[in-house]
């Protein structure tokens, strides 16, 4: 399917439908990244400024560092007071879902909260990401509970949980029906879907597998829960 995979380079790049996906995530060497239909629940999830994140004693800054694409689309998240975030609605269910987000800091490593919050009946589920600087896709893993809103938070509660750092680079934020997250879909200003890879190939391969002798080597990892 078409989707995003880290190039040689460590940066996101997309792909068209039936390009094979070689990321380079994990090593030198490239893996064929292959994976099931998931959905980013999140809106404009390179648009932090968009009316669709709610902005509480916080600024954002666009076009302020170069994003994990190698693009100028990082954004500056600075929170104003220990209670400031910037958060998103998300029409996430009550099964595993993964709320993830790229993050640096401007100035030194440190701590930064990430949090998803029900606003009938659910709590705030805050975590502790430590961040440096250099861009690293953070996540969070939950099964939400709940009724109401549901809503994911770049920030808040800073001084209550102990968060050392006040301003953050940020990009690509996703919500997923997953255990982990999978690789980064894009939205503007609806919900996207990636669709499932296959990895089937239909067409002649000897000219590529010898009829007579040869060695498949193949290594693999199931992505747990999917």
């Amino acid at each position: 399917s078409a989707g995003f995979r880290v190039n040689s380079d460590g940066l996101l790049e997309s792909e068209l439908s039936d390009v094979p996906r070689l990321d380079y995530t994990d090593s030198s060497c490239p893996s064929l990244l292959l994976e099931a239909s998931k959905a980013n629940l999140v809106t404009y999830s390179e648009g932090f400024t968009d009316a669709s994140w709610g902005k509480t004693s916080s600024t954002v800054t666009a076009n302020a560092t170069i994003d994990p694409q190698g693009g100028n689309d990082g954004f500056l998240v600075s929170l104003d007071t220990s209670q400031g975030y910037l958060n998103h609605a998300a029409n996430f269910l009550a099964e595993p879902t993964t709320f993830s987000v790229y993050l640096k800091s401007p100035t030194v490593a440190g701590t930064y909260p990430l949090n998803w919050y029900a606003s009938n009946g659910g709590n705030h589920h805050r975590e502790l990401v430590n961040v440096t600087t250099e861009w690293k896709r953070f996540e969070i893993n939950f099964t939400p509970t709940g009724l109401g809103g549901r809503f994911i938070y770049i920030g808040d509660n800073r001084d209550g949980i102990g968060g050392t750092l006040s301003s953050v680079y940020a990009w690509g934020a996703q919500v997923e029906s997953s255990s982990k997250a999978t690789s980064y879909i894009k939205t503007e200003v609806s919900i996207e879907t990636r669709s499932a890879d296959t990895g089937i190939v239909t067409s002649d391969l000897s000219s590529y597998i010898n009829s007579t002798e040869g060695v498949l080597e193949v290594k693999m990892s199931r992505f747990e829960g999917i």
